[in-house]
């Protein structure tokens, strides 16, 4: 609201936007009470499990951050940042990995960072020396910063990378993925919500023998 003042004339435009945050921490409440009935400080089965042991140390200290207030928030915090993100990043790549299987011509659009015509010496044109020195060697370039940078940067960046990597890779290597033979093919434009997100599609995936 602060970025787009006039949303905030708009009532049921703002309902409509904070309804799912509102389900979100129904569920999260639903989650930690059922946690606080099961859980056991001799076997820790998740991070809700781990808070509440550390909530016990400190029950008889009313100035501990270990709250149920705090747990509930930092929950809310691990699936907004750790989940969304990275299953919404997860879709691109699964859907641009079916629509461009091994041996596809790709042509890269990289218009969405190579536009700034005082940064980039060709910036409408598919001009790989962009990313290269010399010697023909890899280089990352200031202007390139799909996470963003300054005070605004995204904290989550190495764990990002890490379960992109991690989750990726391991797709690659034990699975094949194709667009279904009764299915048309996906869409490449995005739907925006909470990420710039893939619409919904169908994806075949077959266990690598």
């Amino acid at each position: 609201m602060n970025e787009i003042p006039f949303l905030a004339k708009i009532p049921w435009l703002i309902d409509y936007l904070i309804q799912p945050e509102y389900e979100l921490i129904a569920f999260l409440k639903e989650m930690v009470s059922e946690h606080q009935k099961t859980w056991n400080p001799n076997n820790i089965r998740d991070f809700m499990d781990a808070y509440l042991v550390e909530m016990e140390k400190v029950k008889e200290d009313p100035s501990s951050s270990f709250n149920e207030a705090n747990l509930l928030m930092t929950t809310h915090d691990l699936f907004g940042a750790g989940s969304e993100t990275t299953s919404t990043t997860l879709r691109w790549a699964l859907l641009y990995m079916i629509l461009y299987p091994n041996g596809t011509t790709v042509i890269t659009n990289l218009s969405s960072v190579l536009k700034d015509q005082e940064l980039w010496e060709k910036p409408f044109q598919f001009y790989p020396k962009h990313f290269l020195d010399e010697n023909g060697k890899f280089v990352k370039r200031e202007a390139f910063i799909p996470f963003s940078a300054g005070r605004r940067a995204c904290l989550g960046e190495q764990l990002a990378r890490m379960e992109l990597f991690l989750f990726f890779t391991t797709f690659l290597q034990q699975l094949t993925f194709e667009i279904p033979s009764d299915q048309p093919r996906p869409r490449e434009d995005p739907f925006y919500a909470l990420t710039q997100s893939p619409h919904p599609y169908n994806i075949c995936v077959v266990a690598r023998v």
